[in-house]
């Protein structure tokens, strides 16, 4: 279980998440990350390999149009999901940058870093762009998932499935148990408002486990 903060680092948005200290794992992975992120960065800007182009093409011309911001998700959600390969990792889990995962595809996190990075270019505040990672109750039997979420001027989060193309609110969404989310200006343990302490993604685990005859 992660552990518990005081309620004076509270936000709701649909979820509610309290700001704590990392774990060290996460720790050492959101450290690789950022070195990756900032070695990478001027080819993301410069490169003229096709699918970090492309990207980068989309991207500039999503912006010159008079799009609301969910409008603006939802097609950067759209293109993402079907155009960057799903790819399993290996042995160790490995959180790619935009550029690698553009170029050879990655898991849902890799995804998700892909979309946050898009969404930095278009100006979006980075303070407002968690990976959230939990559970997914969308496979058979459900597995660990991460994704994408933004919290609007309304401070409602938007979620961006690599799963699903549309965009839905964390108030409404029931196909995905949050545990944690990161961003560079922390690290958060995240409830549903309705789920407020416990791990109830473990709890759903084993009730859609149980559900469909299997074991946990």
């Amino acid at each position: 279980m992660l552990p518990t903060a005081s309620r004076a680092n509270t936000l709701v948005g649909g979820w509610i998440t309290i700001k704590i200290p990392p774990p060290p794992d996460v720790a050492a992975k959101l450290k690789n990350l950022t070195a990756r992120v900032d070695a990478r960065q001027p080819l993301m800007e410069t490169s003229n390999e096709r699918p970090i182009r492309k990207y980068r093409e989309f991207l500039d011309q999503l912006a010159a149009k008079n799009l609301s911001q969910m409008d603006q998700l939802k097609a950067v959600n759209t293109y993402v999901n079907a155009n960057v390969a799903r790819r399993k990792d290996g042995p160790e889990d490995v959180w790619a940058e935009a550029y690698t995962t553009l170029k050879e595809g990655g898991d849902c996190e890799d995804i998700a870093l892909v979309k946050r990075w898009g969404l930095k270019r278009l100006k979006y505040a980075r303070e407002n762009l968690f990976l959230v990672m939990g559970m997914t109750l969308l496979t058979r039997p459900p597995e660990g998932h991460a994704l994408l979420a933004v919290r609007l001027s309304d401070k409602v989060f938007q979620v961006m499935y690599n799963l699903v193309y549309s965009i839905e609110d964390a108030t409404s969404l029931r196909y995905f148990e949050p545990a944690y989310a990161v961003n560079e200006f922390g690290f958060w343990r995240v409830d549903r408002v309705d789920h407020v302490g416990g791990d109830y993604w473990q709890e759903a685990y084993l009730r859609a486990v149980k559900r469909q005859g299997g074991k946990a």
